[in-house]
């Protein structure tokens, strides 16, 4: 299994409080978020540090997570939802699959009930949730009727989340940080989240095998395929395509590669409170997984093997 960062939250007690507010608590390998109220920070941090027999450089490392996660705000994420089944989970739920999905795509929404992920989850006995997560139609011709079938198959399923940003692939980061927002305010019980696309068919007696063995090395981590020598594309024609502007560098930071991403919750809630802080750019697997998780030393954990097919 590769890995990038080390993650040493287990042998640390920290808490940071924002608007005192506790917002960040890291004990017993778990960080917990809870708001994103203004910040004051905790000063008994430092003593505490003193007193733990940790190198150096880990100490050195969390202290530059700490005061991270204590600067403002650059990019609040308050669009309001159109759709919000907020009583989703609940205190057995262990796993909440999330899948990003364009609202015309009715179909492939319908085949991934009706397929293993939904069977799966129907017969979790309320361990496992499944939701989608849409923008809004940026069609305006068809919006309406779109819109209307979308709220035909909320009421019917409710397991759609839809915020009020439109649905184009220029938002693509948008909806990934809906998907660490959701789970981290209305699904604080579940053990992980599965992020997966809604074209694919995994394997999950392996990908919860990895996870757990993941989980018994890191505090934080995100498991999938990970992407070591990534570039940006520079050519406009390319739908790839990402300005100078947007990001100058020539190379992009390791990141997992879409199609199927697991985080412990406490890793979902880490990430979310670093999106809100890293200047952003589009390409929403490098924002989050790449630079946010590069910021609060999370480890990329490589998921090896075929775990997952395209649906036909």
């Amino acid at each position: 299994m590769l890995v990038r960062g080390q993650s040493f939250y287990k042998q640390t007690c920290i808490s940071v409080f924002f608007g005192g507010v506790l917002v960040i608590s890291i004990s017993s390998n778990f960080l917990n978020t809870h708001s994103d109220s203004k910040k004051t920070v905790c000063r008994s941090y430092a003593s505490e540090l003193n007193e733990l027999s940790v190198r150096k450089e880990e100490v050195r490392t969390l202290k530059s997570v700490v005061s991270f996660l204590t600067e403002p705000t650059i990019n609040e994420h308050n669009f309001s939802f159109i759709h919000n089944p907020k009583d989703t989970c609940s205190n057995s739920t262990n796993v909440l699959y999330v899948v990003p999905s364009a609202p015309t795509n009715f179909w492939r929404r319908s085949k991934v009930r009706q397929g293993f992920l939904g069977t799966h989850v129907g017969n979790s006995n309320g361990n496992a949730k499944l939701l989608f997560f849409l923008g809004k139609s940026t069609d305006e011709a068809l919006d309406a009727e779109t819109q209307a079938s979308v709220v035909d198959e909320f009421v019917k399923h409710n397991d759609i989340v839809q915020e009020a940003f439109e649905d184009s692939r220029r938002n693509y980061r948008l909806k990934a940080v809906s998907m660490l927002k959701w789970p981290a305010y209305f699904c604080r019980e579940a053990k992980y989240v599965v992020r997966l696309d809604d074209d694919i068919e995994f394997n999950i007696e392996r990908l919860f095998a990895a996870l757990k063995e993941a989980s018994a090395l890191y505090a934080h981590f995100v498991l999938g395929h990970r992407k070591d020598n990534g570039s940006p594309v520079r050519a406009p024609s390319d739908r790839m395509y990402i300005s100078r502007e947007e990001y100058p560098d020539r190379h992009f930071p390791i990141y997992i590669h879409g199609r199927i991403q697991a985080y412990p919750m406490a890793t979902v809630r880490l990430l979310y409170q670093a999106s809100l802080r890293v200047k952003p750019i589009w390409l929403e697997d490098v924002f989050i997984t790449g630079l946010c998780a590069l910021k609060v030393d999370v480890a990329l954990v490589n998921l090896t093997g075929d775990e997952f097919k395209h649906l036909e």
